[in-house]
């Protein structure tokens, strides 16, 4: 008689090997699962840095701002007998060009 394979004899099953197996697959399940929760958690975490990152790059923008802002006064308040090189308007009126 020939040698069967392996692979296509039937699988001696007891009570051992079912539940082993259905252990395993409960495993397999659980892991699953935590796995889907630790994508989620990954994915919001990548959101949450590229948000910090964007803040990160506003508050550079908005300091740089504020210098430059706190320069210009440092600058009027040196030179306060001088008048700026734009002449301020008191009004809401549009300068008239043709106006001496």
């Amino acid at each position: 008689m020939p040698s069967r394979d392996a692979a296509f004899a039937p699988v001696p099953v007891n009570d051992a090997i079912l539940a082993e197996v259905n252990s395993q697959r409960l495993a397999t399940t659980e892991i699953m699962m935590q796995a889907r929760t630790l994508s989620t958690a990954l994915a919001q975490f990548q959101t949450a840095l590229q948000q910090t990152k964007t803040n990160l790059q506003e508050t550079a923008r908005l300091r740089a701002s504020v210098n430059e802002m706190k320069q210009r006064l440092d600058t009027l308040e040196t030179a306060p007998g001088q008048l700026p090189a734009t002449p301020i308007s008191t009004t809401n009126e549009a300068p008239d060009s043709l106006s001496p």
